[in-house]
């Protein structure tokens, strides 16, 4: 960011400091989304420690999970395929969110409790957020749509879905993530700020319904089996494939609306889940809370990938053998 840049954003923090009437809230910093408060109660404080200490048990965790499935990717010529490329990709904005942005978070958090208020420390935060979090969850819709169109197109499916047209899909919606977060930091487009949330949205969108139309691929699959007079051995095994396959999309939708509910409810209902209406400290551990979630997000994927893929999890079941 050049100079002018600067100035207009340490201008633009200068200016909501002072707008407020002194000791009317608990005030840090703003920046493009919303403001940032401090705790001012004990049980605010000990709430917030609490999460902190959360977000380094998630950080370490997510880390060491995500770092086995991209060791095992490599370390496996098997699983080296188109389908599990993807997985790849997700490690790694997952292994983003754990090693830089919680560590980041936690330090923001701890500091502010310690009465050490950094504007830039929240702002660099809240960056890396959009960033890595949204990285996340573009390839988490690729990742659903390119498992639907496996099961519906099972025969033109390695046609359609290629090693080049994967990777031009993902690092095309990376490029247009990362343009969108530099142009919020450079002040370009403040509306842009609202990209986030509509981001969120509509991974959960189409998430969910192309799971519900792949569990739906997936009964007319089992029912076919069904109506077969003897199912052979390798109809059952294909039974229990797919059922374990509609397991792990619900668990999958689960665990998505699960870690991103709460903060798309306090952008959706911002009239209600404002800090005037819930106070300061209420609304400051609501904030907290939902973005702890979000970063859960990224250890619950590579547990998911090692609960539902034998290969993965044999793998790294060998590193320790």
């Amino acid at each position: 960011m050049g100079d002018t840049s600067r100035e207009k954003f340490e201008r633009k923090i200068k200016y909501h400091m002072t707008e407020l009437p002194s000791g009317s809230v608990s005030f840090l910093c703003y920046f493009n989304f919303g403001y940032v408060y401090s705790p001012t109660s004990m049980e605010a404080m000990a709430i917030h420690a609490a999460l902190a200490m959360a977000n380094i048990t998630i950080a370490l965790f997510g880390t060491l999970a995500n770092c086995l499935v991209i060791l095992a990717y490599y370390r496996n010529p098997r699983l080296r395929t188109t389908q599990n490329m993807i997985f790849l990709y997700l490690a790694i904005t997952d292994l983003s969110v754990t090693a830089f942005v919680q560590p980041v978070f936690t330090v923001a958090t701890l500091s502010g409790l310690l009465g050490n208020h950094n504007c830039i420390l929240w702002t660099l935060d809240t960056l890396l957020s959009w960033l890595f979090v949204e990285l996340s969850l573009v390839t988490i819709t690729i990742l659903s749509l390119q498992s639907y169109l496996t099961l519906a197109y099972p025969f033109r499916s390695h046609s359609i879905i290629t090693k080049f047209r994967l990777n031009v899909a993902i690092l095309l919606s990376w490029f247009l993530v990362l343009v969108k977060v530099l142009t919020i930091f450079l002040q370009y487009f403040d509306s842009l700020r609202y990209g986030s949330p509509c981001i969120i949205g509509l991974t959960v969108i189409i998430v969910v319904v192309t799971w519900c139309w792949t569990q739906r691929l997936v009964s007319r699959h089992r029912k076919h089996i069904r109506t077969t007079q003897t199912p052979s051995c390798a109809q059952k095994v294909e039974q229990k494939k797919l059922l374990k396959s509609t397991v792990t999309a619900f668990a999958i939708i689960f665990s998505l609306l699960a870690c991103y509910c709460l903060h798309l409810s306090l952008f959706l209902f911002l009239d209600f889940l404002n800090p005037s209406r819930l106070g300061s400290d209420t609304y400051g551990v609501l904030v907290s809370l939902s973005t702890t979630l979000t970063y859960l997000n990224s250890l619950l994927n590579p547990c998911l990938l090692f609960w539902r893929n034998t290969c993965f999890r044999d793998t790294v079941k060998n590193f320790f053998d």
